[in-house]
């Protein structure tokens, strides 16, 4: 998943919506384009954090809460993946939803949204007001706290932050060139304890990587189940047809991504937190809430012959945190 530039208007610095320079002596480095942020990231509560074979449903629920956010505003192909006739889109250009365990406790605790044909203001409103996701069933509610919005150059190269007046909110993200972020306020420093769980969070205080979901490498490992988009046997006892094995719809998978094959495909079991027991495959909960759901399961470990980067989501439900590798 490639991200492609949105539209990019030229405009002063003093006309960047809602943001408000403070440190004027980082001007020279800043560009003079503005472009859409694509990506979201938010971290979750202490508290009710829900275990990682929940990916899934949280991840519809996350999309759900966006959808409510924007009920009042026009339809967002971005967020809902669909054109306001419901028809859905082609390609995977509108948003990826995926959760993600980063201290390897086996409870999601971020959650990445990733848009590459950008957001538009609109749902970035619904993003910032995107405070609590409530619970199912007799589970707890989690609240949702946004520690960045921009583009994936925050993930190319060093950042150095601009602070934005309003609490939790982020505007548009500079191309290129910064990262920008929400300052401390009486909400958010309510919140200090759940920022300071943050394990990622570097002791110089850079945490512009707070997922290595968009990290370079060539290896690659499973995090989530690879959801088949095709049945692997054909019944009746006839064997597998090779284009059908499990390895060979990943190979797809990878290249409908514009990735290359892997050199090195490798199976594995589950998914393997730190300290804990194995996560198999098959205790995942791979359907959506509308009754669909892949045709197998299966987990990886690959190589590329020359690093490639993220995000690597593919197959069925990959827009809801199935199929997900991360770098080895």
């Amino acid at each position: 998943m490639t991200e492609r530039p949105g539209n990019m208007t030229a405009v002063a610095r003093s006309e960047v919506p809602a943001v408000h320079l403070r440190d004027f002596s980082i001007a020279p480095s800043l560009p003079s384009l503005v472009r859409s942020p694509s990506l979201a990231i938010f971290q979750l509560g202490l508290s009710s954090r829900p275990s990682v074979t929940a990916i899934l449903p949280f991840a519809e629920q996350v999309r759900r809460a966006l959808i409510r956010n924007r009920a009042d505003t026009s339809h967002s192909e971005a967020i809902t993946g669909k054109r306001a006739d419901g028809v859905p889109l082609e390609g995977h250009e509108h948003a990826h939803y995926l959760p993600t365990d980063e201290d390897g406790d086996g409870l999601l605790d971020h959650v990445t949204i990733y848009c590459p044909r950008g957001f538009d203001e609109a749902d970035v409103e619904a993003i910032r007001n995107l405070r609590t996701i409530y619970g199912r069933g007799n589970r707890g509610d989690v609240r949702m706290i946004l520690i960045r919005l921009g583009g994936v150059e925050m993930f190319a190269k060093p950042a150095r932050c601009l602070s934005v007046t309003e609490p939790g909110a982020v505007a548009t993200g500079l191309a290129g060139a910064n990262t920008i972020e929400a300052e401390p306020s009486a909400n958010s420093q309510a919140n200090s304890n759940h920022r300071a769980a943050d394990t990622h969070q570097r002791a110089d205080g850079d945490v512009r990587r707070p997922t290595e979901i968009f990290a370079t490498s060539k290896r690659w490992v499973s995090v989530t189940p690879f959801s088949l988009p095709r049945f692997p046997n054909r019944g009746g006892g006839k064997p597998p047809r090779p284009r059908d094995l499990p390895e060979a719809q990943l190979v797809q998978e990878l290249a409908a991504r514009g990735l290359p094959d892997p050199v090195s495909i490798k199976r594995i079991e589950g998914y393997q937190p730190n300290g804990r027991p194995m996560v198999r495959w098959l205790e995942f909960q791979t359907k959506r809430f509308k009754g669909t759901q892949g045709k197998g399961l299966a987990g990886f470990e690959i190589e590329f012959a020359e690093p490639d980067a993220g995000p690597i989501a593919v197959g069925f439900g990959c827009h809801f945190g199935l199929g997900l590798f991360l770098p080895v």
